[in-house]
Parts: C-alpha cells; structure tokens; sequence
C-alpha cells in the first residue's frame, strides 16, 4: 500500500509464505520503475494465488479491505504501520511484525511473527484463514484507542498535564 517494493516492507518473504503454504495473496502499492515490476513478477512466477493490483484509491482500498479475512504487514523495519490499523478497523485479522512499532498497538489481539522467517508468516495466515480470530475484539480496540475523537482526546490530556 505504499513503496511496495523497498526492502523493509519485505514483500518477497510475503510472496514466499504464500507460495509454500498455498494461500490466496493480493499485493497492492506503488512500483516506481519498470525494474521493480520485473522483479515482482519474477518472486510471484506462475503462481496463479498471488495477484499484483498497483496502487489503490481510497475507494478501491476499503472495498478490498471489507473483503479481506487477513491482513499481513511482516516489515523488517515499520513505524506506526497505519495501514494495518485500518485493516483491523474494517474487520481483518493481523499478521504484525515484531520489530518496530505496530506490535505495540493490538493488545495482543494479533498474530506477531518474526519477519525474517517464512514458516512464520505462513502459519499465521494459515490460523488465521482457518478460524482462528481476534475480531471482533480487535475491531472494537482499535475504533475504541485510535479514532480521531480518541487521539484527539489523548492529545488534550497530555497537552493537560504538560501545562
């Protein structure tokens, strides 16, 4: 959903797991370069469970969101990692990495995997297509922490006891 081809966002470990462990995968995000697409394509081969859909709008991103059962985000390096709070937010189970900032965001209520391993990515897509849930829990815990009128309060309280 944003650079996918840099290589902190780990899309060829991704492709990987959905090759070994058989599961419907779709990409989505920016390619820069004809250079990057040939590369892309070339992880993704044959392999009729992995599509490439290009950058989406707005529209088109929450209509595949609502669809989605499990949305991945196995970074080696991520901030925030917004996009795997909107997916929660629209009703998608999660895959997170352990490095960086988004594991610190669900409360538990998400499949946290070490992003350098492939078995790992795999078998929690796996779980997680196969029943194992969080939501509708983590739905509710991110509307209830990260909406805009929530930040916006947590700001004010902070702003609160500075002053």
């Amino acid at each position: 959903l944003s650079l996918l081809m840099d290589d902190r966002k780990n899309v060829k470990r991704l492709i990987q797991a959905a090759i070994k462990f058989n599961f419907k995968l779709i990409l989505a995000g920016r390619i820069r370069n004809n250079k990057e697409l040939k590369l892309l394509s070339s992880w993704i081969g044959n392999n009729k469970n992995i599509m490439y859909k290009g950058y989406l709008s707005n529209e088109e991103l929450l209509s595949y969101y609502a669809k989605a059962k499990v949305f991945a985000l196995p970074s080696i390096n991520e901030g925030v990692g917004i996009v795997g709070l909107e997916a929660a937010s629209m009703g998608c189970d999660l895959v997170i990495t352990n490095l960086g900032g988004p594991k610190e965001y669900y409360n538990g209520l998400a499949k946290i995997i070490n992003p350098y391993s492939i078995d790992e990515i795999g078998n929690a897509v796996v779980d997680l297509l196969q029943g194992q849930t969080f939501q509708p829990q983590l739905k509710n815990h991110v509307q209830s922490r990260f909406s805009l009128d929530s930040i916006s309060q947590q700001l004010v309280d902070s702003y609160k006891k500075i002053i």
